[in-house]
């Protein structure tokens, strides 16, 4: 009797500690955040040291420092999605992290969304706190997709939240 039910209470655990399976068009964030993935973006398997070094030439040398947490790619964008830390919003919105500013809105303790420009590369910068923390995505490509972009709000929709 003793081993059935030690039997039962083992499987039981075992059982409820599965994985959950996750949509393939969400990528996990954390605490119940994600980002919704759209048709055609698939979620890059590692960050290499030139990834990491493209995502770096994003800022300035004073920016606040975000580190790379995952990259997307689509057609013809990068999707770099960074975690700030021992930052706020606010001191976010303050420092332009691109070399020129073509538009942005920002409520300094809640979001912000900026169209930037360094160099050739341009980029939607969108940074919102989602799941308990803060999280910012880079989206960069040619100018006109940019633009398209940043006016569209895309970057908006695809943080979800629990």
């Amino acid at each position: 009797m003793r081993q059935t039910f030690s039997a039962f209470l083992i499987g039981a655990l075992l059982l409820s500690c599965g994985t959950k399976s996750v949509p393939a068009n969400q990528l996990p964030l954390f605490n119940g955040s994600w980002l919704q993935l759209d048709s055609g973006e698939k979620v890059l398997s590692a960050i290499d040291t030139t990834i990491d070094k493209q995502f770096s030439a994003l800022f300035r040398p004073s920016a606040e420092k975000v580190p790379l947490f995952r990259v997307v790619e689509g057609n013809n964008y990068r999707l770099y999605i960074g975690l700030p830390v021992r930052t706020t919003i606010a001191r976010m919105s303050r420092d332009l992290a691109g070399y020129s500013l073509l538009s942005g809105e920002t409520d300094s303790s809640a979001f912000i969304h900026r169209l930037q420009q360094t160099g050739p590369n341009f980029f939607v910068e969108y940074v919102a706190e989602a799941g308990g923390s803060e999280i910012a995505l880079y989206r960069v490509s040619d100018s006109a997709s940019a633009i398209q972009a940043y006016r569209s709000g895309i970057l908006k929709n695809k943080i979800q939240k629990p």
